[in-house]
């Protein structure tokens, strides 16, 4: 298999293997959430989110906005956009500071579909290095003041009991946010081509000392040197360094000038015309 190939190949193994291990293995915080976010979705509804991240996390909070009697979804927006401006600026330089931005989050259930259902409650959760690339998302519903129906979707369960706020449940991530599994696919890929490239280089040099084929380590002893040199390794047929070009065809070509310290050949006397020799006689 080409070396770009298996680069590729290792990169998406690589990229998987990362976020399930960071699924099963790495707990997830509840707080702080440090990114608050507040929007109307594409059908109207009014939505805000709370996102807490760590490397190779990315978990994230949402929850239909409550309009007031008489009010209407973007005038709830709007109040809600203040009162998270007046909370981070409450919070500034202290050990809860959050910031507010605008739309919503970069991966999840607002990215692709929306939950039908009014009063709908969740979370998403993405895992993945460098970027978290990979997410399962739980959804509930609100009545009474309780979660109900709390349902993992896009994750294989692995212990403990889904919750949309609670986390203390493993599953697997199965949803791909595109782009940025793109990115953690090509970064891997990258890594494991250099590596290649590096061990490689460092292979071929050590044989290249030890007088070994550069490709399969064949030993070429004995087979340097005249014009009998074979072209390329006996063994796999690869090129061998140091062999001139004309030495891969088989054939030694002259010199196309006189190498340093040697005499060149005296050139044949020039023949004298007859009408030159007459006038010399005469």
């Amino acid at each position: 298999m080409p070396r770009l190939a298996r680069s590729i190949l290792l990169g998406m193994l690589t990229t998987l293997a990362l976020a399930w291990l960071l699924a099963a293995l790495v707990p997830v915080p509840m707080y702080p959430r440090r990114v608050a976010r507040v929007w109307l979705d594409r059908d109207g509804r009014a939505v805000s989110s709370a996102e807490v991240s760590l490397p190779g996390v990315l978990d994230i909070w949402w929850d239909d906005v409550k309009v007031p009697p008489g009010a209407t979804e973007g005038q709830a927006v709007s109040a809600q956009r203040d009162h998270l401006d007046t909370l981070a600026a409450e919070r500034r330089g202290t050990g809860q500071q959050m910031r507010r931005r605008e739309g919503p989050p970069p991966l999840g259930t607002f990215r692709g579909e929306t939950p039908a259902d009014a009063r709908s409650i969740g979370s998403d959760t993405a895992f993945g290095l460098p970027f978290p690339c990979l997410w399962y998302s739980v959804r509930s519903q609100v009545r009474n003041n309780a979660l109900v129906g709390e349902t993992l979707v896009g994750g294989i369960p692995l212990s403990g009991v889904p919750s949309a706020r609670g986390r203390d449940f493993r599953a697997l991530p199965l949803r791909p946010a595109w782009l940025r599994l793109g990115a953690n696919i090509a970064f891997w890929s990258l890594a494991w081509w250099l590596a290649g490239a590096a061990v490689a280089w460092r292979r071929g040099r050590r044989r290249r000392r030890r007088g070994q084929c550069e490709r399969c380590g064949y030993s070429l002893a004995g087979l340097a040197g005249g014009s009998s040199t074979p072209p390329a390794c006996p063994e796999c047929g690869a090129a061998r360094p140091g062999v001139t070009a004309g030495r891969r065809n088989g054939v030694n070509k002259p010199a196309r000038r006189d190498r340093p310290g040697t005499a060149r050949s005296p050139s044949p006397p020039r023949p004298i015309p007859p009408s030159e020799g007459r006038a010399n006689g005469s």
